[in-house]
């Protein structure tokens, strides 16, 4: 075939493989991690926050823990300890956090899952098959704010950015207190809520602390370099689990909606509508069907200005999409979910057996623009994850995606899919290293293929991170389900970063280089680039440098451009209140002057009360002409409001320089577990008409 690699390319495919199986066999064995037994009790604490319950006076206490940031291994200014208890239907966790002066004691964030960057926080860890691999995470702040997430293969081997995955949401309970000299956490955990499995005895465990004012984080196991370094976790003995109750049984959850509607043309109009979503929750596995689902009460993606040539990936937020989803987050991510748009059914089974995670879905859907609609029609996506431990070190998987559309206009009975493996390999000296090979298959008139494979590895330190890549995509390469922002391309890539941070008025600084090259299938350079970070923190004030060079090629207009720009970025972090940025990108970018903005500015003039205005900018002029235009223009502001930690008021008024403008408005509310009641107003004005809808919706969970 024309497209095939070339000789080449063939032995430097085998000899990474022959890497990495050599690389495997110079593993070695893992440091032994601290344990902390779980006691149980009886007589379940009160989860006020205080931490005067008999359960805790007898629970076994953790013992210190140690710097993780700024210095690795270092004593911690102030003492922590964790505690375990658990009864056969909840596990509850206990944090007393010592701290010399309760007046430094920082917490702002009220909404659910955004990040503690500037508040005081604790969080506990649970790797609940043991396999030192995976881990849900429960973390808390001052304010009893909730942040939980999955956190899979050690947050290896994914094509998003590296880390835990917030769009897992568990039903659990929090609470804090306040002290003289320290602050308390409690949570309790339903065990309903984890996938374990059944007949262990063991889990792995961390617990972790952030001490906003000295910017330190604490942790209790040695996990060397990486936050999710799950295979260094501590043990958690004591848990009888044969005897735990997961509750499980039938979870059926009946919605109806009301949304009256005016577009600007047509009649006002008022559209009921009901569905339902039905969970059957088992130890290791969750089972999930949903039909004729309606998502208007979540926000659509805000409008962004992309300086980038390849498209923009947005978070899911849909709730089907959520629990099972980060197993498709492959390093050539050949499923994204997103691309299953107007969802009318889907059915899906997702967790995991014993040191195999699995999940299958299926659903039923039709693009949202009404030309697309009409030209595909209802396709379904069906999709597979498998993923297979080997040993203590070695991941194996296979994914797969196949995409058929019975009504296309383009050709009756199409059909188009990818599939294929890939391996994660973690190293001694935290190296990682991770490979994967796909095919897609494409049915119009006849079938067409092509291959793709990837294969990049690092190795991290403290201090020191230093990282390789290189990808290669077909020229007839494509997966119409999937998020593969390159196609047609080949070649290496390699980073080098310094970063260290330290106490005292320098509190971080930090260098990256990074560069990469790529070609086509017939060898043609496409692009070229190469960039020096620098940034620099000095007491709550951060300063970003990054001049980059890049040289790419336009194939429609078969133009090859030389793009020189230096990104600026300056920031104000104090601990509370306020908060504000503006990045910059300068220099030359397609043939043109460029100059973007992006100022913002974030008030927190209370604990539930936060307020945000951004703007993105970006003028440009050509080299011959001395007058800038206008290229893009977008401003955001967004309020919210929190009422309680199940019960918020939320809004943000977007406008773009074409006078294109969105408002929305959403009051939600969880009156009971996973039972929500949501109130919107959503207005659009788009190329002078406007669309107006107001949308209610209720939904109970119920058990059977």
């Amino acid at each position: 075939m024309k497209d095939d690699p070339p000789d080449s390319d063939l032995r430097r495919l085998r000899a990474y493989v022959w890497l990495i199986g050599f690389s495997y066999t110079c593993a070695t064995a893992a440091i032994a991690a601290p344990s902390v037994r779980a006691t149980y009790t009886d007589v379940p604490p009160t989860i006020d926050g205080v931490l005067d319950d008999a359960c805790w006076a007898r629970a076994e206490p953790t013992g210190e823990f140690a710097q993780y940031r700024p210095t690795y291994g270092n004593p911690p200014s102030e003492s922590t300890e964790g505690r375990v208890g658990y009864d056969y239907t909840t596990l509850y966790i206990a944090f007393d956090c010592s701290i010399a002066n309760t007046g430094e004691i920082i917490g702002s964030e009220t909404q659910r899952d955004e990040g503690f960057y500037s508040d005081d926080h604790v969080g506990v860890y649970l790797d609940t098959f043991f396999d030192r691999r995976n881990a849900y995470a429960f973390f808390t702040n001052p304010l009893a704010t909730q942040r939980d997430m999955r956190i899979l293969n050690e947050g290896l081997g994914s094509s998003g950015r590296r880390g835990g995955d917030t769009s897992w949401d568990g039903t659990w309970e929090v609470r804090t207190e306040r002290l003289d000299d320290r602050w308390t956490a409690e949570m309790a955990i339903p065990f309903s809520e984890l996938r374990f499995d059944a007949k262990g005895d063991v889990w792995g465990i961390n617990f972790w602390r952030g001490v906003e004012i000295s910017e330190e984080d604490l942790t209790w196991a040695d996990i060397g370099s990486r936050q999710y370094n799950i295979s260094r976790f501590g043990d958690l003995h004591g848990l009888e689990i044969a005897k735990l109750e997961t509750g499980q049984g039938l979870l059926l959850t009946p919605y109806s909606t009301l949304s009256p509607r005016k577009r600007a043309s047509e009649d006002f109009e008022v559209a009921p509508k009901a569905g339902l979503d039905l969970r059957y929750p088992l130890t290791s596995l969750t089972m999930d069907v949903t039909l004729n689902p309606d998502y208007a009460q979540i926000e659509a993606d805000p409008a962004e200005v992309n300086l980038s040539d390849i498209e923009r990936r947005f978070a899911e937020k849909r709730p089907f999409f959520l629990e099972g989803g980060d197993l498709y987050r492959t390093p050539i991510e050949v499923f994204y979910t997103r691309r299953v748009e107007d969802l009318e059914t889907g059915a899906k089974i997702a967790g995991r057996l014993g040191s195999q995670s699995v999940a299958l879905m299926t659903t039923q859907a039709t693009p949202f623009n009404e030309e697309d609609a009409l030209r595909e029609g209802r396709s379904n996506f069906t999709a597979a994850r498998y993923q297979r431990d080997v040993g203590s070190r070695l991941g194996v998987g296979l994914v797969g995606v196949n995409k058929y559309s019975p009504d296309d206009t383009r050709a009756r009975d199409r059909t188009h899919g990818a599939g294929g493996a890939d391996v994660t390999l973690r190293l001694p000296h935290d190296i990682n290293m991770v490979a994967q090979a796909v095919g897609n298959w494409t049915r119009e008139q006849d079938w067409e293929t092509d291959r793709a494979f990837l294969i990049q590895g690092e190795r991290r330190s403290n201090t020191f991170r230093s990282g390789f890549r290189y990808f290669d995509t077909g020229r007839n390469f494509d997966s119409e389900a999937g998020f593969i922002p390159r196609l047609n391309r080949r070649g290496p890539g390699a980073s080098v970063e310094y970063r260290l941070q330290r106490d005292g008025l320098v509190r971080r600084v930090s260098s990256e280089l990074s560069g990469q090259r790529l070609t086509d299938a017939d060898g043609v350079l496409m692009e070229e680039s190469a960039e020096v970070d620098f940034m620099l923190s000095v007491s709550d004030f951060t300063v970003f440098f990054g001049p980059e060079r890049r040289l790419h090629r336009d194939e429609d207009e078969n133009v090859v451009y030389t793009d020189e720009t230096v990104d600026l970025f300056f920031g104000w972090f104090p601990p509370r209140h306020i908060s504000a940025r503006v990045f910059n990108s300068v220099g030359y970018r397609d043939g043109e002057r460029s100059w973007f903005m992006s100022p913002n500015v974030s008030l927190k003039p209370t604990e539930a009360f936060s307020l945000e205005y951004s703007m993105q900018r970006e003028i440009r002029r050509p080299t011959s002409r001395s007058d800038w235009r206008q290229e893009w223009r977008v401003q955001r502001l967004q309020a919210r409001y929190q009422f309680t930690q199940r019960s918020f008021l939320s809004g943000s008024a977007e406008m773009t320089a074409d006078d294109e403008s969105r408002f929305f408005v959403l009051y939600g509310s969880e009156y009971r577990p996973k039972s929500f009641f949501f109130i919107v107003y959503n207005e659009i004005h788009e190329e002078g008409e406007t669309d107006r809808a107001l949308f209610v919706k209720l939904s109970y969970q119920a058990k059977l």
